[in-house]
């Protein structure tokens, strides 16, 4: 995943011109020239043929007069500048804040995920396994605003507590990624843990969800834990 804020220009075959008529945010180029096109996506500032637009999150308007297209086939996510995930739809350009501190971060561009794990936000549901463990459905906020967090835990048993999905389809080859959104509730830490078999590999990684931080891991290539708003961290490994 990639978030990009940039500018770009390109210069113009015309007479040298003085700054006064340009915005103060213009960056001009060789003598005193205004480039041809320009975009501040993570400023919300554009500016082509001598017009300019001030939007934070709607660059429409640029595009169109710059003669650029965009495509997406399908819906996805970004980051609103009030700490809320929210879907986009399909065909729709993305401005993207940072999960922790809320900075816009510009236009979010990113190569083609496929989610390959379904009920994401049913753990209540048969699709997943429990052991030792209670799922309490749409029990707390979740991340993108609505009710549909659930609640996991575990029992007095002295045996292993976990939700896991067995037979999970990932992908022989290429990178995968495994993560989950978790919010601290009565229990600090979590594991994502992966068994590869038939050869029998234990890739799992510890997560410290109340506090940030990154516990022990063994047979795998990174982890990370991605702050959120409200108290929610992303925990992932790969």
């Amino acid at each position: 995943m990639t978030s990009v804020a940039y500018g770009f220009a390109m210069p113009v075959s015309r007479g040298v011109l003085t700054p006064p008529g340009f915005p103060a945010w213009l960056p001009l180029i060789g003598g005193g020239n205004p480039p041809s096109s320009y975009a501040d996506f993570a400023g919300g500032r554009y500016w082509c043929g001598h017009s300019q637009w001030l939007t934070s999150e709607d660059a429409s308007a640029y595009f169109s007069a710059a003669g650029y297209s965009f495509t997406r086939a399908t819906v996805a996510s970004r980051m609103r500048s009030d700490g809320k995930l929210e879907a986009v739809a399909s065909g729709v350009l993305r401005f993207d804040h940072d999960s922790g501190s809320l900075a816009a971060t510009g236009l979010r561009i990113e190569g083609q995920r496929t989610n390959l794990v379904q009920q994401t936000e049913a753990f209540d549901n048969a699709y997943w396994s429990k052991q030792s463990v209670s799922v309490t459905a749409n029990g707390a906020t979740a991340p993108d605003g609505n009710m549909t967090a659930d609640a996991h835990m575990e029992d007095a048993s002295n045996s292993k507590h976990s939700l896991y999905r067995a037979g999970s389809p990932l992908a022989a080859t290429g990178i995968c990624t495994w993560s989950v959104f978790v919010a601290p509730a009565l229990r600090n830490w979590t594991q994502i843990y992966i068994f590869d078999n038939p050869v029998v590999t234990e890739r799992w990684a510890n997560f410290d969800v109340a506090n940030g931080v990154v516990g022990y891991s063994q047979n795998i290539s990174g982890s990370r834990l991605q702050k959120f708003q409200n108290g929610w961290y992303r925990p992932s490994i790969g």
